[in-house]
């Protein structure tokens, strides 16, 4: 049976709650549980997904103090420091900072300990902002195969060269990585198949939700005005500023932060999830929050272009908005149209549950992995 590593990071936010619920007299294993059954991120089902493939998987939270000082624990090594912790992501953009990131107990020492110790066939890093070019090829000697998945900027080049194989969900990555000599592959985000009973069907109270983050430097805070304007009950999820919120006059639209499991539970009492994506995804479209919604049953509410019809039919599985102010004449209308709203929100499940499960993205990662190692 091959095996593989699957190495993410989770937002500090969430962590730090998620964290403040683990028991601290449980198991490395029973902590790894609790976080990748959270609902937050696509480790824990691509993992899953990867075992029903007769995979034997090993999921880490690389940025887990808590979690990842229980393994160090259980397999004969001093906890981490805690100063030394917070300063990983800095050491990978030092130039010779290998060796110091192998002797002091942070995350990379920690990471690096498990790949030596459990020697993967596969490594799998979903976060490519963590390693340097060094930490890279120490790696790679513990290992068959180091693979990259990533649906985000990218990182310098330096920091892409050294993976033998890469996914991403943007194809101007993909290109990147095909013109640096990487073999890469586009590869859709999706759902978790594992949230489709989870969560008991209900009236859904919610009309219209936002949920993510809003800066200054974006005008997403010019979407939800513009929304709110039309629909007056918009509920706003996310780490926003209330300052920033209360210039927009949305302070009382916001209902503070909801990650994971909680998401879902929102997700499973709303109508319609208002949605943008950012800079990075340009004309593209296929961001986490299409497929969450989706799989949930919920109308999706996107921005128009001309690559979403490569994953939903606009107007049957999904609807899409050419402007802010349309966007919320839009979500007025679905409402005043339960039917409609039903019938679009049906045939979007069963397209993510039919296409866009992770189930399926593991499949098709399966396949490419394996004609990767039969050509060693």
């Amino acid at each position: 049976m091959p095996s593989m590593i699957l190495a993410d990071t989770f937002y500090t936010n969430f962590l730090l709650n998620l964290e403040q619920n683990l028991n601290s007299e449980g198991t490395f294993e029973e902590a790894r549980m609790v976080a990748f059954g959270s609902g937050f991120g696509t480790t824990g089902s691509l993992s899953e997904s990867f075992d029903d493939l007769n995979w034997e998987t090993f999921p880490v939270v690389l940025n887990s103090r808590f979690i990842q000082n229980l393994w160090r624990i259980e397999n004969g090594f001093r906890q981490t420091l805690n100063s030394g912790w917070n300063y990983g992501p800095r050491i990978a953009r030092m130039e010779y900072g290998l060796p110091f990131s192998l002797a002091v107990s942070h995350l990379h020492s920690t990471f690096y300990k498990q790949v030596k110790l459990l020697k993967p066939d596969v490594l799998l890093v979903q976060d490519l902002n963590l390693f340097s070019p060094p930490q890279i090829q120490a790696l790679k000697r513990h290992c068959k195969l180091l693979i990259g998945e990533i649906a985000s900027p990218l990182p310098p080049n330096r920091f892409l060269r050294g993976y033998d194989l890469v996914f991403s969900a943007l194809p101007p990555n993909v290109d990147k990585f095909r013109s640096m000599g990487v073999e890469a592959y586009y590869l859709p985000l999706g759902f978790d198949s594992r949230l489709i009973d989870k969560f008991p069907l209900v009236e859904r109270d919610i009309d219209v939700v936002f949920i993510g983050s809003v800066g200054k430097l974006w005008d997403t805070i010019e979407l939800l005005k513009a929304v709110a304007e039309h629909v007056p009950a918009l509920q706003i999820y996310g780490p926003i500023s209330r300052e920033l919120l209360h210039e927009a006059g949305l302070l009382g639209n916001y209902h503070g932060q909801a990650w994971g499991n909680k998401m879902f539970e929102i997700f499973s009492r709303s109508k319609i999830v208002l949605n943008r994506h950012g800079a990075i995804v340009k004309n593209f479209a296929g961001n986490m929050r299409m497929y969450e919604a989706t799989g949930m049953g919920c109308v999706l509410l996107s921005e128009a272009n001309d690559f979403v019809n490569q994953l939903f039919i606009q107007g049957q599985e999904i609807v899409t908005y050419t402007n802010y102010d349309n966007a919320g004449q839009t979500a007025a209308s679905l409402l005043e149209n339960p039917e409609k709203l039903k019938m679009i929100g049906e045939a979007g499940k069963h397209k993510t549950l039919t296409s866009h499960l992770y189930t399926h993205r593991a499949d098709f990662m399966n396949q490419r992995i394996i004609e990767k190692l039969e050509s060693l």
